[in-house]
């Protein structure tokens, strides 16, 4: 199954907030019986570093399904999901910083991902 979110984001500090543009999060998730591969990827609009993401285990159907995993800079980080055939919750913790993977740091989070209208590819 895919799952995407594209929404505006904005930036601001103690002089106000401004129209950053847009952030993009894209995942696959396959289920066969009770093991999943989950791949997933996001991207700020300023800046072009994508984070990547993969992980596979044993999938929980009621509840969330933890995951642990090692970035495409080298973080590792560890969360859980939960899917739906319509949406997608997923909290990605980061756990240590690797050399070069700092700003990646903002790509972490908790994000809700809906099946319908996927037409994003990686950039």
């Amino acid at each position: 199954m895919h799952y995407c979110l594209s929404e505006n984001i904005d930036a601001g500090g103690g002089g106000g907030s401004f129209p950053l543009g847009r952030f993009v999060m894209k995942a696959t998730l396959a289920v066969s019986g009770s093991h999943y591969v989950l791949d997933a990827w996001n991207v700020m609009p300023d800046n072009p570093q994508v984070l990547e993401i993969h992980a596979d285990g044993t999938y929980r159907r009621k509840g969330a399904t933890p995951i642990r995993f090692i970035d495409n800079f080298g973080n590792r980080g560890r969360g859980t999901f939960s899917a739906g055939k319509a949406t997608f919750h997923i909290d990605i913790d980061r756990v240590g910083t690797s050399d070069g993977g700092a700003n990646i740091g903002r790509n972490y989070g908790t994000y809700d991902l809906k099946s319908r209208g996927c037409r994003w590819s990686q950039p």
